[in-house]
């Protein structure tokens, strides 16, 4: 059986609506899109979570949210159906690599070997942390295996 490391990230897709003039953070035509903030700025938009195979950066799994949920609510559902996936391919999952939107200790505990920074705020001893200026700390072996994550943002 083959084992399969996983990267897990979020994208913006801008909805094609004017926002709703009771509602602001509605669209009007598309009453599931939702402001979320892109960057600087608030726009109506959906987010796109995707699971990506390190090896071939081919998608395993997809779910589309509106823009203003949270990654961590959405990572348990994008791992299960990337667990479906790959069992369906006899393969399973090794490892996950996620940015620090998905953390959370829900996530961090559906995959043994899951390399997720620390927010800022969430305590913990030596663990990985991604400063603001996208500068990596922690332990050398997390470090290294973080620093692949950047594929998955192509």
């Amino acid at each position: 059986m083959e084992a399969v490391d996983v990267l897990l990230d979020a994208s913006f897709i801008k909805a094609r609506s004017t926002r709703h003039p009771d509602n602001g953070r509605r669209g009007f035509s598309d009453a599931d899109a939702m402001v979320g903030r892109n960057g600087r700025g608030y726009d109506l938009e959906y987010k796109l979570h995707v699971a990506v195979d390190h090896r071939t950066m081919l998608p395993l799994a997809t779910l589309l949210a509106p823009a203003n949920d949270n990654e961590k609510k959405h990572g348990p559902t994008l791992i299960e159906r990337t667990r479906v996936v790959l069992g369906k391919a006899g393969a399973r999952l090794r490892s996950l690599v996620a940015d620090s939107q998905y953390s959370s200790g829900k996530v961090r505990g559906l995959v043994e070997d899951s390399v997720i920074p620390y927010m800022s705020n969430q305590r913990g001893g030596d663990v990985l942390r991604v400063d603001r200026r996208f500068r990596t700390h922690g332990p050398v072996e997390a470090v290294r295996e973080y620093r692949r994550r950047p594929a998955v943002e192509a």
